[in-house]
């Protein structure tokens, strides 16, 4: 009985640590893009400290929330030699998010790029 209890307890503590390193992997697979300015127009900018979107890397596609009041926005994706992999034209409004699939897309650098009338962000991500 005491044998029984043991290997029922050794068990129990692989099998918890599996889960545990199962979970570790699946959180792994979320990465945030770091996004920063690139440009800044010649006339007053409407934000001139403030991110206007966040961008996350998750289940092979980006999810981009925007933090900008309705207006026009112009979303694309450069690999490392400037050539446009995604462009897409949308009115963006506060707290909207929107997906970006990359089940097409080979492995290598690229570039999320956010432009609207003041400015222009971008950043950089890996896809493996």
């Amino acid at each position: 009985m005491r044998k029984l209890n043991l290997i029922l307890l050794v068990l129990l503590a692989f099998s918890s640590m599996n889960i545990q390193a199962m979970d570790h992997s699946r959180a792994s697979k979320r990465k945030r893009i770091h996004i920063d300015r690139l440009e800044r127009w010649d006339h007053m900018t409407k934000h001139p400290d403030h991110i206007p979107l966040d961008a996350i890397i998750e289940d092979n596609c980006i999810i981009v929330q925007f933090y900008t009041e309705e207006e026009p926005i112009t979303i694309q994706i450069k690999d490392v030699r400037g050539n446009i992999i995604f462009q897409d034209h949308i009115y963006t409004d506060n707290n909207d998010t929107y997906k970006i699939d990359l089940d097409c897309t080979k492995i290598g650098e690229y570039q999320l790029i956010y432009s609207d009338q003041y400015a222009k962000f971008g950043g950089k991500f890996e896809i493996d």
